[in-house]
């Protein structure tokens, strides 16, 4: 608010006269006023009655944490691809539950091998089998860590590394099954496994994978977009991708 100068006339020892402006009294007091005025909104605070608990809430200073604390809102096609990899991994881990108890439908399209020792109930394939299922159950859980606010119990690092790392070898493991397959049935390269079996692993089991591996890479993305302290969620996006990798090679790339 502009002051409104006032003249004040005084005359020197030769009779000249001089002008000077001071401020108006009114004006200063004014602007005072504004001053606290504002002070007061500022320190305005809105309570409520909370039956509850059988206290007076303090809503404005809770509003004030859930802007800064609360995340910003999942759009609906983020919440479906993390869902989708969640349903991917839960689908999975049920067929693998099925050959654990001892079923073999569609295990002949997986190894003939696996499906003999099976039958056979040797018991470090049935092991490997449950231990399979209930990795795959573990991966959904962690698909849904990624946008469930029951979420954040889990620390941000180990779901940055369990999405990207998962992603990283479903992503890779179907996408080997895939191009392998192509190529061994153009006649570019030469494969040992039987061509009804090939036609499986392109065809089938390369794509499921790469689908699941997709559906899991962009949910990590998502929720790596949403980290606060990017650098440091790149460096355990970097280890889970890292990690996931080196599992594949040390497996010769039969993950599954």
């Amino acid at each position: 608010m502009e002051e409104t100068p006032i003249l004040e006339s005084r005359k020197d020892g030769k009779g000249t006269a001089h002008h000077s402006a001071i401020s108006s009294p009114t004006s200063s007091h004014e602007s005072l006023k504004i001053a606290l005025e504002d002070h007061c909104i500022k320190c305005a605070r809105i309570t409520w009655f909370d039956p509850k608990q059988g206290v007076w809430s303090d809503m404005t200073k809770a509003h004030d944490k859930m802007t800064t604390a609360t995340p910003s809102k999942l759009s609906h096609w983020a919440v479906r691809v993390a869902y989708g990899a969640c349903g991917w991994a839960f689908l999975f881990a049920a067929l693998s539950f099925y050959w654990a108890l001892g079923g073999t439908a569609g295990a002949d399209t997986v190894s003939p091998e696996i499906v003999q020792l099976a039958r056979a109930h040797v018991p470090w394939v049935i092991a490997v089998l449950w231990i399979t299922a209930i990795l795959k159950v573990v991966s959904g859980f962690v698909a849904l860590a990624l946008i469930q606010p029951w979420g954040r119990m889990v620390p941000r690092w180990a779901l940055l590394i369990l999405g990207w790392g998962t992603g990283t070898l479903l992503f890779v493991h179907g996408g080997l099954y895939f191009a392998v397959g192509v190529l061994a049935l153009s006649g570019a390269i030469s494969v040992s496994t039987p061509e009804t079996l090939l036609h499986w692993y392109t065809f089938l089991w390369g794509p499921w994978w790469l689908i699941g591996g997709i559906l899991f890479l962009i949910a990590a993305w998502i929720y790596f977009r949403r980290s606060p302290h990017w650098r440091v969620s790149l460096a355990f996006s970097a280890l889970g991708v890292f990690g996931a990798l080196v599992l594949l090679v040390l497996s010769d790339g039969t993950i599954g």
